[in-house]
């Protein structure tokens, strides 16, 4: 694989704009060798058309380096490092702009330059938040090491202890105020003697507690003075928790033992977000290192001009190239994980810090073709079946429809979800669309589109299983009751989903679970867009955010819901009472909400339709090239959103059973989300795109009264 796919392909999505432009750098290349090969042709014609043997030119360029050696390097280009600010910004001159085509060298090293600055000032930024929220992140964790003490012993608040215990915490403090006392000393030698004073404080601390305790902490400090002014801020999770947060004095500095317990979940949490955030840095910093080699030695090999070293020089002594402390607050903070969360079992912690990406296993494809080609030849059995015995005619119709179908009918409604979901998520992902990031999954325990085209594949297997067998009893008139089978596949399908054995994707299934009780019991739980994403399938509603983001489009949302409740509501009432007063209040209603819905999913959740963008009607950007997509998706959408109205007007499919008729149009509907789905994801990572999202923010459980550190 080329470099420019790779490159594409490692990435962080949420941040490809700040990377090297490597592709248009790559198209300035090719310009600059067109205008070579020009010029290599106008020279040869006005030579009256000879041409250069290759040996001959070879010969005759090594005579000229043995007679006449040239520092090439010194003589192509030179770098200044022009001070803005206070921070480093590049400027390169080309010495050879007398020569014929050299507007297109200028062209490039200006746009080179350009994306070093740009490169290097987001990679400052991103460094100095870093160093900011590991500063948080100790003080957070002294604040609990120093509650727990109290709380185990609460005489102890009256004497000094040692906070040696604490002391890779206090590492992280110490060199983090290295760093920030130093921010302006990375270039040179004084880059080199920063980071040669923070491995000596540092770098022995987590082997050597005795020795490093005295450096870090020379005095000693009471548990009440560190947790002074602190509170918990622990935002409730189950109703019980809501309720009584409401009730109880939110000034309240009493902590409990599930409190504390609680608030060191959440510090686990945020130190594994913690550590992710130092690996997108370190691997944004080291691929585009090496983006900007590979394009200097591209352009040594189209020009022969040999620039690569005095440009490379500069780029490893930049921001981007020297500062290393990002990697010494990896190891630091891994340490810490293991002393403080996994009782010092350095594997166990690093399974968690760095969970292994899942292998693609060939057994998951060839089930997936073997459940696929036997879902195949049952349907066409019982096809034949049906029409060999002349099964269901009459009588036996109304019977199978009434009691059976139903239920099969829910499976089948099951299997369309999945296979709309299987095949949002290869979109998702030949789209660079970053779905576990979005949803939140866990890392390396997102279920891929073959893995959810399995559990399809087998959901279908097993109910043409039930089917064929409900077919063979009738035809040998055995008394067994119908709904037996389908409604024995509902519960084996049911136990799967609940059993509490770590099989059958045990984290998806937890993960799907949770997300579904949270959205049951909102508002008493905190509902983000997993949840919202799962209440949309279901169509379930909450306004907790409204309260809590003080959002109003969380309010619009909650209008959008609640006309769509009143809508069903006005249906059920019609199709109990048949008269012509509640079918035109359930018309109106239904009305009203599907327009309400469609300008929301167009609008709101797909962000389409804007005016003044540079691609009409549509988004500024867009991760599908061609935009009549777009278009087809938002028309497609408005005549399913009117499918739901069938139940109002009683429309039938002449030849069908009224309840296959409401299947399928329950089948559009599915359909319809699963479109949804996908252009619903494209707008929030492109909105997480644009604001260079690719962290969760995570919580911290204390907040300190002095206006200091309040997350």
């Amino acid at each position: 694989m080329k470099f420019g796919k790779e490159f594409i392909a490692q990435l962080i999505p949420e941040w490809q704009t700040a990377y090297l432009d490597y592709i248009f750098l790559k198209s300035m290349l090719k310009d600059i060798r067109k205008s070579k090969e020009k010029k290599r042709k106008k020279s040869g014609e006005n030579s009256g058309g000879l041409k250069k043997t290759g040996t001959l030119g070879r010969t005759f360029t090594g005579l000229m380096r043995r007679h006449s050696p040239r520092k090439l390097e010194e003589e192509v280009i030179l770098v200044k490092n022009m001070q803005h600010d206070g921070k480093d910004s590049y400027e390169t001159m080309f010495l050879m702009a007398a020569e014929e085509g050299a507007e297109f060298d200028i062209d490039f090293f200006n746009r080179l330059d350009l994306e070093l600055n740009k490169v290097n000032t987001f990679y400052r930024n991103k460094v100095e938040d870093i160093l900011d929220e590991a500063a948080l992140l100790d003080k957070q964790m002294n604040s609990l090491i120093a509650l727990k003490a109290i709380l185990r012993d609460p005489d102890k608040s009256k004497h000094s202890v040692h906070l040696g215990t604490t002391q890779p915490s206090q590492e992280l403090t110490t060199a983090t105020s290295m760093l920030n006392r130093n921010k302006e000393r990375y270039n040179g030698s004084a880059h080199k003697e920063v980071i040669n004073e923070i491995e000596m404080s540092s770098d022995h601390s987590f082997q050597e507690f005795g020795t490093q305790r005295a450096t870090l902490t020379s005095q000693q400090l009471e548990p009440v003075k560190v947790v002074r002014n602190v509170k918990i801020n622990i935002m409730p999770e189950t109703p019980r928790s809501t309720f009584r947060s409401i009730l109880s004095d939110s000034q309240t500095k009493h902590f409990s033992k599930e409190d504390l317990d609680r608030g060191k979940q959440m510090l686990r949490a945020a130190f594994i977000e913690f550590h992710r955030k130092l690996w997108l840095v370190k691997s944004f910093s080291s691929l585009n290192l090496l983006a900007f080699s590979k394009i200097m030695k591209k352009y040594d090999k189209i020009t022969g001009k040999q620039a690569s070293r005095s440009y490379l020089d500069v780029v490893e002594k930049s921001y981007l190239g020297s500062c290393e402390e990002v990697g010494k607050l990896l190891g630091r903070v891994e340490s810490t994980f293991t002393k403080y969360f996994t009782n010092g079992n350095h594997r166990n912690a690093m399974q968690v810090l760095r969970p292994l990406r899942k292998r693609e296993k060939h057994r998951v494809t060839f089930l997936i073709g073997l459940f696929t080609g036997g879902s195949i030849a049952l349907i066409a059995a019982t096809v034949f079946l049906i029409r060999f015995f002349r099964i269901y005619e009459e009588g036996g119709v109304t019977q199978y429809m009434d009691a059976v179908f139903p239920l099969y009918s829910i499976l089948g409604c099951i299997f369309l979800h999945m296979l709309m979901y299987a095949a949002d998520i290869y979109l998702w992902v030949h789209y660079r669309i970053n779905y576990p990031f979005i949803f939140g999954f866990k890392s390396g325990s997102e279920l891929g589109y073959r893995e959810i085209l399995l559990i399809a594949m087998a959901i279908s297997l097993f109910s043409m299983f039930g089917i064929i067998s409900n077919l063979n009893m009738e035809t040998k008139d055995l008394p067994t009751i119908p709904e037996v089978i389908p409604l024995i596949l509902m519960l084996v399908l049911l136990f799967i989903l609940v059993c509490p054995f770590k099989i059958f994707y045990y984290s998806s299934r937890i993960f799907l679970l949770r997300s579904a009780f949270r959205c049951m019991c909102a508002p008493f739980y905190k509902v983000l867009l997993p949840e919202f994403f799962l209440a949309d399938q279901f169509t379930s509603q909450s306004i907790r955010r409204l309260v809590e983001e003080r959002d109003p489009m969380q309010g619009y949302n909650a209008l959008k819901y609640f006309a769509t409740v009143v809508a069903v509501v006005m249906r059920t009432a019609y199709s109990k009472n048949s008269n012509d007063i509640w079918k035109m209040l359930s018309f109106l209603t239904s009305g009203i909400a599907t327009f309400i819905s469609i300008y929301w999913d167009i609008v709101i959740d797909w962000g389409l339709l804007q005016k003044n963008s540079q691609n009409p009607w549509l988004r500024e950007k867009l991760v599908i090239g061609q935009n009549k997509i777009y278009f087809l998706a938002m028309i497609v959408n408005v005549f399913l959103r009117f499918a739901w109205m069938q139940s109002v007007l009683r429309f039938q499919i002449p030849g069908l059973h009224y309840k296959v008729t409401v299947t399928i149009f329950a089948c559009l509907e599915i359909v319809r989300r699963g479109i949804w789905n996908f252009f619903r994801l494209e707008n929030e990572h492109l909105n997480n795109v644009g604001k260079y999202r690719a962290f969760k923010s995570v919580p911290l459980p204390f907040q300190y009264g002095d206006g200091e550190d309040n997350h």
